[in-house]
């Protein structure tokens, strides 16, 4: 089997990614589901690049013409949701760090102001 110098790049690329990936689920850098999706992904995309006349099939099955349009509208609905997930987690990250700033300035202004006279 000949690749293309496009197909031996993303071998490498994909190959890369997978070996660090495997890497980081040993260590426990990342959580292990989380790993498994990425791995799946990453693998799908070495197998994809490997053997082309795959994505035909996937574009017949999706009701489309071409491989590489299968390919592209998978991966921009794919990209859709990661990119809303992390927006939502930024948002909820952003909500946290105010509840935590307005607890310390609470906190840092009852030490500082003296306590009222109760007379």
């Amino acid at each position: 089997m000949w690749f293309t110098p496009i197909q031996w790049v993303f071998a490498i690329v994909f190959g890369f990614w997978i070996l660090r990936l495997v890497y980081l689920i040993s260590t426990r850098s990342i959580p292990r589901g989380r790993g498994l999706i990425w791995l799946s992904l990453w693998s799908a995309g070495l197998i994809l690049v490997s053997a082309p006349e795959l994505s035909n099939r996937l574009a017949r099955l999706l009701g489309v013409t071409r491989g590489t349009d299968a390919v592209v509208y998978t991966a921009i609905a794919f990209l859709s949701v990661l990119l809303f997930r992390a927006f939502r987690l930024i948002d909820l990250q952003d909500r946290e760090i105010s509840k935590l700033t307005t607890a310390l300035a609470l906190q840092q202004l009852d030490k500082v102001s003296p306590p009222p006279n109760e007379e």
